[in-house]
């Protein structure tokens, strides 16, 4: 109209209309609105054009009133629920959501304390683990690193496959081959003792409510700190925090925006009183799915520690706002090489990450399997290193291998053939 002005929302909270002045405010449909009333209007005039023209149908189809009556509800509902959606198409899916992977672990044995495998010939083998696997968190993506013994002394080791796969047809797999020689270096996939503990507990700080469970305003809510302690002669620690329905807030038409929480880490020597600081982490977001973050350490000296976390951002009782964390796991940190073992073995290292091909629980490391030993040549006439399904070449080597307790000496065995 002629003198008349809108004001932009950015606006509102410094414009006054002077006296006088005639304000028009004017109501308009939310976002999908108008698509929800189109559609009680469609649904409306579809019973109500059912009820007028059904019976006309009936008699030309020669069918009974009812069945004309439905034909006409259902087709004029169809035919405006199209035009309903030509006119105001579907919401497009959300460009900036990412598909959340996590891996939750490999079906190999785990066997502490066990015997060390000693592979006899060839063979299919899906080998114990050597070390405890553990996650890595880098960014948005999570990693699982595994270290596995296919055995003592020298393996052939080829076709790796995790169940039926080859690991060649995955992309995000790295693989580290130790094939059990004196003097091979140490598996660099798994370099250091990492012991890691699920731990699966929410972190919270509640508002305070009484009995009726409704919030009582005014009050100041309570910490509600979490306490877990390390292995042993840990050097350090790392602690992995989930958000399994992301961390995020929605505005009024739905659309994310960034939200934070903050939690407090803090740490102590098991015999100790008092708590030191460690960090105050402030983690912002604004994923509608789920994601992980890994915070690590160094202890000031090495033993037993406790480790206490502490939610310090109150709980929301918004249904637009997404906040639930949990401490996921808790890992002891120590420098020192997994393996302390006097003769050389036969390894395999993996890290692995988390992808749509690789995701939940994985099937079992596995891997074809061959015994390199002193194998008689009948060509040259002598004792050869090979590959070898010869059972008097096997039996020679239990006798002889420095792994047996009770070894034979060579001139000790009649090798006339």
């Amino acid at each position: 109209d002629r003198g008349s002005a809108i004001i932009s929302r950015e606006y509102w909270h410094c414009v006054r209309p002077n006296p006088g002045v005639r304000v028009v405010i004017r109501i308009i449909p939310a976002e999908g609105a108008l698509k929800a009333v189109l559609s009680i209007v469609v649904s409306v005039a579809a019973i109500a054009l059912g009820g007028i023209f059904g019976p006309t149908l009936a008699g030309a189809l020669g069918v009974s009133t009812a069945v004309g009556t439905a034909l006409v509800t259902i087709g004029v509902s169809m035919v405006g629920n199209l035009l309903i959606n030509a006119l105001i198409p579907p919401p497009s899916p959300d460009k900036d959501k990412r598909n959340s992977y996590s891996i939750n672990g490999l079906r190999n044995r785990v066997d502490p304390d066990g015997a060390v495998p000693f592979v006899m010939g060839t063979m299919r083998y899906a080998p114990p683990f050597a070390a405890m696997p553990y996650t890595e968190i880098v960014g948005d993506d999570q990693y699982i690193r595994a270290l596995f013994c296919l055995g003592e002394g020298e393996l052939q080791i080829t076709d790796m496959r995790l169940g039926e796969t080859s690991l060649a047809e995955y992309d995000e797999v790295e693989t580290e081959v130790r094939y059990g020689v004196a003097g091979e270096l140490p598996c660099s996939l798994f370099p250091s003792q990492v012991v890691e503990e699920q731990i699966g507990v929410e972190l919270t700080r509640p508002l305070p409510r009484d009995d009726n469970g409704d919030v009582i305003k005014d009050q100041a809510t309570e910490d509600t700190p979490i306490v877990r302690a390390t292995g042993a002669d840990a050097a350090g620690a790392s602690v992995i925090l989930s958000w399994p329905a992301g961390l995020v807030k929605f505005n009024d038409k739905g659309n994310k925006r960034s939200h934070s929480v903050s939690v407090r880490i803090e740490h102590r020597l098991a015999e100790a009183d008092e708590w030191q600081l460690v960090d105050t982490l402030e983690i912002t977001s604004k994923k509608a799915e789920g994601f992980f973050r890994q915070y690590s350490w160094q202890f000031p000296s090495r033993g037993r520690w406790q480790v206490r976390l502490t939610m310090m951002t109150d709980e929301s009782d918004k249904s637009s706002v997404q906040q639930r964390t949990s401490w996921a796991a808790l890992q002891t940190l120590r420098p020192e090489y997994p393996l302390a073992y006097p003769r050389p073995l036969s390894l395999v290292a993996l890290r692995i990450k988390a992808t749509h091909q690789l995701n939940g629980q994985l099937d079992n490391f596995n891997a074809l399997v061959s015994r390199i030993c002193p194998d008689w040549d009948a060509a040259s006439g002598t004792w050869v290193n090979r590959v070898t399904e010869n059972p008097a070449s096997l039996y020679r080597e239990v006798l002889q291998h420095s792994s047996n307790p009770k070894a034979v000496a060579a001139p000790e065995i009649d090798l006339d053939l």
